[in-house]
């Protein structure tokens, strides 16, 4: 999955968001999102070194992005170091997981009151979404989880 918002010069936000119907190399995805951000901007994630990671597994898969994922690897903020480094606090118990920052900074938001709780059960759940003829559960509603 991918979810990715654009900046424009004049401060408009659009936002672009990605999600496969089968299982597959994620040809698809690497170029809508290259086509939306092009090598321009930076890519803000949480826990970059996971992001980077993978980036580089897919480099390995798929050599026609190695620019666009080399660019993006190169150009990626992890916003996770701002709560291990500048913003810390008692509330966070000593981790900087999204799981810990989010409810004390928006403590409307909270994993917690997620059906999917992370990303094992993320990948499951669109694992047999997408492989299963009989899946029982709404389609549509879940993709927008």
């Amino acid at each position: 999955m991918s979810a990715q918002l654009l900046k424009s010069k004049n401060g408009d936000i659009t936002h672009f968001e990605w999600l496969g119907k089968k299982i597959e190399q994620p040809v698809e995805m690497l170029q809508k999102m290259q086509d939306f951000t092009g090598l321009t901007g930076t890519f803000i994630s949480w826990n970059a070194p996971f992001e980077v990671g993978r980036n580089k597994n897919i480099m390995s898969w798929m050599s026609q992005y190695i620019n666009y994922l080399n660019y993006m690897n190169e150009h990626m903020f992890d916003l996770e170091v701002v709560f291990k480094k500048d913003y810390i606090d008692y509330r966070f118990h000593g981790r900087s997981s999204i799981k810990k920052v989010l409810p004390v900074l928006f403590p409307q938001c909270s994993y917690s009151d997620l059906e999917v709780q992370d990303g094992t059960m993320a990948l499951d759940t669109w694992g047999r979404m997408v492989s299963y003829p009989n899946f029982i559960e709404d389609v549509e509603q879940i993709r927008i989880l």
